[in-house]
């Protein structure tokens, strides 16, 4: 499945069709980006960079 499936009668240009090719494995990485992203976020808590609010 494309990103841009049935919206365009023409196809993307190759730049955004590269972008699109990596959403398999952007799915398959995605809780470990949440994870990631979490554990930045409370780093830089503790740094006193991020407040809870």
């Amino acid at each position: 499945m494309t990103l841009w499936g049935g919206r365009f009668s023409q196809q993307p240009d190759a730049l955004a069709w590269q972008l699109n090719a990596s959403l398999p494995i952007d799915q398959r990485m995605a809780s470990q980006d949440v994870a990631g992203s979490l554990a930045w976020a409370q780093a830089i808590q503790q740094a006193g960079v991020l407040t809870q609010k």
